[in-house]
């Protein structure tokens, strides 16, 4: 007889982060830059949607200084934006549980704004010369991407999550 093996929402939870690191950090062609989808931002949103006694404001404020390590930006940049992104996920989850995809897609496009406004505006107190229009095609690949992650996440958490 084949015993399901079941693991902590926490074990699949940081495994998720952890290949969202990944896709982070993968070298793209430079073209493709502003379109990469935000990986981390978007593993925080389904998993303190799912489980969100489990993950809370802390962990992700944990996980966004371990992001500005990673990609290298200004400490506590990161952190913050995920600590609000993770508050309003859990703020709203019992209604976002049970909307529709559709419904998700916008939530997360208007979830990942603050997220992005943030960014640019620290990138703009740095001196940094940016693309407004192009600057927020992050937010577009995200949406465009949320229903086929959100998807393969809640199957991935029926089948291995206790």
């Amino acid at each position: 007889m084949l015993i399901k093996r079941r693991y902590p929402v926490k074990t699949i939870f940081f495994a998720t982060i952890f290949i969202a690191a990944i896709l982070a950090i993968l070298p793209v062609p430079y073209w493709f830059v502003p379109y990469r989808p935000e990986w981390i931002a978007l593993i925080l949103i389904y998993w303190s949607m799912a489980h969100s006694e489990e993950i809370n404001i802390g962990t992700a404020w944990a996980i966004g200084l371990l992001t500005d390590v990673l990609l290298g930006s200004l400490l506590g940049l990161h952190a913050l934006s995920f600590a609000i992104i993770v508050y309003t996920s859990i703020r709203f989850h019992a209604r976002l549980r049970v909307s529709s995809l559709a419904q998700q897609m916008l939530f997360v496009g208007i979830i990942l704004l603050p997220y992005m406004l943030i960014m640019l505006w620290v990138d703009g107190m740095l001196g940094r010369k940016i693309n407004t229009i192009i600057y927020f095609t992050h937010i577009f690949s995200s949406i465009l991407i949320w229903p086929w992650l959100f998807l393969f996440l809640r199957m991935l958490r029926l089948k291995l999550v206790i």
